[in-house]
């Protein structure tokens, strides 16, 4: 940011936000909340870019080439070491599905859509495989990228207009976003949490902040202080009260990111109490490297959880330390020297070098290791025989047996059979998606009985009746929906056998809603499978 003056402070917040996420990584116990560095960066981001966009506007020598050069060369390098390096230590470690999947994020990462491809893969953000990919948190980068392909065209559009105006063109556009993305974290949480229009009001806010700051300057004294206060309790009680149960982004997002507003616009002021806490030499030093921290961080923890490394406790602060470390090494050796040298080449030359070239190679890798199926020969072939069994997907081998939450409220399918596929059907299977990775197994009991189970199962819906699943509410509804409308089908059906699979609760007070449901089974004289 060559046009606009350095705030240490903010160096400090950047240090606050890449803290509560490594944290977060290393032990969410310890920071329930700590994702929402995220969310930090996110103001952060916006406020410094669209301050250097309306500066140059305002002095009409903003060009979108020049910024997109200036893009390129503070995120790429990086990037494509973090990338370069995880993709070397795959070809040791990752098995050939796995390999495939680091080769496809590689590729999404750098051309700033791997939010998208994350969330195809993965789904919600928070479950238990995503802790192996790789390059999982590249997705913020992929929300940062688009938001700035279309930030710049949406300020040169509003260029004519006063500050107040533009300001208040923003207010409505951030309280639009912000509603929309409430809308969404109640209604399809995993797409949220990943995709940029429910993250807009993140990095508008940042950039309404940066056009207001100009009309409406912090005043020192009392006041300054009290707001200093406020911004950093939303940050605080944020980072210890949020966690991964609670509805996200959405208005819970908003805290964090109004106490981020508060701070840089305080901090604003030399004298203000936010400058002389956060602006250090340690929280400096941290948000000097928190890019490269960011990076580093993750692929270290995947690759452990990988290969079956447990880094509680001494070895969770030793995991911390190495990762400063490779992120300084990337600053000082790769961020700062390459950002220099790619001020002084031409936009083409960047273009072409620092993106086309490094895409290019990734395609050809992406393409390779599809045709090649993630270069098996690496491995024994019983690995390649046991990836083949686990890439089987049941609800896509029967499309519309298993459904999403949305179609909770489906009829039976009477296509979705296990075991003998003739005659009447003589029982039903019911449960969450445990109950539908198990089908092929009751696929196969079933046919060596001459039994006839039809498949009837949804996403995180546990066979339980009253049973709150302790996600969203508007989840957990439909779950008791679903699961009221199937008991009232086996008691109508009078079917021989009810099995029951699902990712059980261990909680006494759903024990009991268990045996309930089981009693009430057995009382409607069926023979009860519990998997």
């Amino acid at each position: 940011m060559n046009h606009i003056k350095y705030r240490p402070d903010i160096d400090g917040l950047r240090a606050i936000a890449v803290l509560s996420v490594v944290i977060n990584h290393i032990n969410s116990s310890l920071l329930s909340g700590g994702f929402i560095g995220v969310d930090i960066f996110f103001v952060i981001s916006g406020f410094l870019i669209t301050s250097q966009i309306v500066k140059e506007i305002s002095a009409e020598k903003f060009s979108i080439a020049n910024f997109y050069k200036r893009r390129i060369n503070r995120i790429v390098p990086a990037l494509l070491l973090v990338v370069s390096v995880s993709l070397i230590l795959g070809i040791f470690l990752l098995s050939p599905v796995d390999f495939t999947a680091l080769a496809s994020s590689s590729f999404y990462s750098v051309i700033g859509v791997s939010n998208i491809f994350f969330w195809h893969e993965y789904g919600n953000y928070f479950t238990g495989n995503r802790s192996e990919a790789i390059l999982l948190h590249t997705w913020s980068l992929g929300v940062e990228e688009q938001f700035y392909v279309l930030w710049p065209l949406l300020l040169l559009l509003l260029t004519k207009l006063s500050a107040r105006f533009l300001s208040l063109i923003l207010v409505f556009i951030c309280l639009l976003t912000l509603a929309f993305s409430e809308f969404g974290a109640n209604n399809f949480a995993s797409a949220s949490y990943y995709f940029l229009p429910t993250r807009f009001f993140e990095l508008a806010l940042g950039g309404l902040l940066a056009n207001s700051s100009a009309i409406l300057k912090p005043k020192e004294g009392w006041l300054n202080f009290a707001m200093v206060v406020v911004g950093f309790l939303l940050i605080i009680v944020s980072l210890f009260k949020l966690s991964k149960d609670v509805v996200f982004p959405g208005i819970n997002a908003l805290y964090p990111c109004l106490g981020t507003a508060i701070l840089i616009w305080c901090g604003s002021s030399q004298k203000s109490l936010s400058r002389k806490i956060l602006a250090n030499k340690v929280f400096i030093f941290i948000g000097v490297i928190s890019y490269s921290l960011y990076l580093v961080h993750w692929p270290v923890i995947a690759y452990l959880n990988y290969i079956g490394v447990d880094f509680q406790g001494i070895k969770g602060f030793l995991l911390f330390a190495v990762c400063v470390v490779l992120a300084w090494l990337s600053w000082k050796y790769v961020e700062v020297p390459l950002r220099k040298s790619g001020a002084l080449m031409t936009t083409s030359s960047v273009f072409l070098k620092r993106f086309a070239v490094p895409v290019g190679a990734l395609i050809l890798l992406f393409v390779a290791s599809i045709h090649f199926h993630g270069f098996p020969a690496r491995f024994s072939p019983e690995v390649a025989s046991y990836e083949k069994m686990a890439a089987v997907k049941p609800n896509e081998l029967r499309e519309g047996c298993h459904v999403p939450t949305a179609l909770y409220s489906t009829d039976i399918n009477t296509k979705c059979r296990l075991g003998r596929v003739s005659g009447d059907v003589d029982g039903i299977l019911i449960g969450d998606s445990f109950a539908n990775h198990f089908s092929g197994m009751v696929d196969v009991i079933a046919k060596s009985d001459g039994i006839s189970i039809v498949d009837y199962t949804m996403d995180s819906c546990a066979p339980i009746l009253n049973y709150d699943s302790n996600r969203l509410a508007s989840y957990a509804e439909k779950c008791k929906a679903r699961n009221k409308h199937v008991y009232e089908l086996i008691a109508a059906n009078k079917y021989k056998y009810v099995v029951l699979a699902a990712h059980w609760p261990d909680d006494s007070a759903s024990g009991t809603l268990i045996e309930k449901s089981i009693e009430q089974l057995i009382h409607m004289n069926t023979k009860v499978v519990v998997i």
